[in-house]
């Protein structure tokens, strides 16, 4: 959807097994940590890089160990949907991104 916007986004690991209801994508040439802060300010919970380091300041070392360039990486954040999330949930939240997106590269 990011992508069909006209932002550049990457699903990381997108053919690798893992888990189908979470998604790291990465906004190359964005911040994380300033795009989950735009995001809360939407009403978007999103997490900055991998479980194994949310909240770092780093990229984090497994998607750098997975191959992705560092400016790929600084912008990777987590996405997650729960056993109660709809489609128009995700619909929303994917209006919502464009929000952030566009006041993020404006």
């Amino acid at each position: 959807a990011a992508a069909a916007a006209g932002f550049e986004a990457r699903v990381v690991g997108q053919a690798a097994p893992r888990a189908p209801h979470i998604a790291t994508i990465a906004f190359p040439g964005l911040d994380r940590q300033a795009l989950v802060m735009a995001a809360d300010l939407e009403g978007l919970s999103l997490a900055s890089g991998t479980a194994c380091a949310s909240g770092s300041a780093t990229p984090a070392p497994a998607l750098v160990a997975m191959g992705l360039p560092e400016a790929v990486a600084s912008g990777a954040v987590r996405f997650s949907l729960g056993r109660t999330t709809t489609a128009d949930d995700v619909s929303e939240a994917v209006a919502r991104l464009g929000r952030v997106l566009r006041r993020l590269t404006t």
